[in-house]
């Protein structure tokens, strides 16, 4: 099983899917967590000087496709927290994966400046932000997620969010709904 959260930096991919992987612990199942900037950071590239131009971003995706990959060949369930700018990657995904479920966060950039928990959208305002998604990078939405949520107005915590979308996973693996 592969559940896929994306959204801008500061939407709550990473707390939302911490939560899941908590929920899913609490009730039998390990969820291993790729966060894209744990993956940056993990294979050196926190210091390279390209690693938030489209070149670095690209390389990174797809080092988190492969991993993933490998991981879900191996029967290791994945919560994958990464911002999916590339769209051809995010729809090799349905293709890729038996059992995938992808979950787009959609937020104001309003919302995301007040949020900022890493300061990274008052740099880009005081910077121009030309390599930061959602300013100098356009950020497309998933054409095919399976669910969207509004941050605006959603003032569920990630903990709720991540029950609604264990439960929805849920009742997909129960036939309740098509894959």
């Amino acid at each position: 099983m592969i559940i896929w959260i994306c959204g801008l930096s500061g939407s709550g991919k990473t707390s939302i899917a911490r939560a899941i992987q908590q929920f899913q612990a609490d009730n039998g199942r390990k969820f291993l967590l790729v966060d894209g900037d744990e993956i940056r950071e993990l294979f050196g590239e926190s210091s390279k000087p390209d690693r938030f131009e489209i070149s670095g971003r690209r390389r990174n995706a797809e080092r988190i496709d492969k991993l993933v990959t490998w991981f879900n060949a191996s029967g290791i369930d994945v919560v994958v927290s990464v911002l999916s700018i590339f769209p051809d990657l995010l729809l090799s995904h349905r293709e890729c994966f038996d059992e995938y479920f992808e979950v787009s966060l959609v937020a104001s950039l309003e919302l995301l400046q007040k949020r900022d928990p890493k300061g990274l959208h008052a740099a880009a305002l005081s910077s121009g932000g030309a390599n930061m998604v959602g300013y100098g990078i356009e950020y497309k939405k998933p054409s095919r997620p399976d669910l969207v949520i509004d941050m605006d107005v959603d003032d569920s915590t990630p903990t709720e969010i991540a029950q609604k979308i264990s439960e929805l996973i849920e009742d997909k693996m129960n036939g309740l709904l098509t894959w």
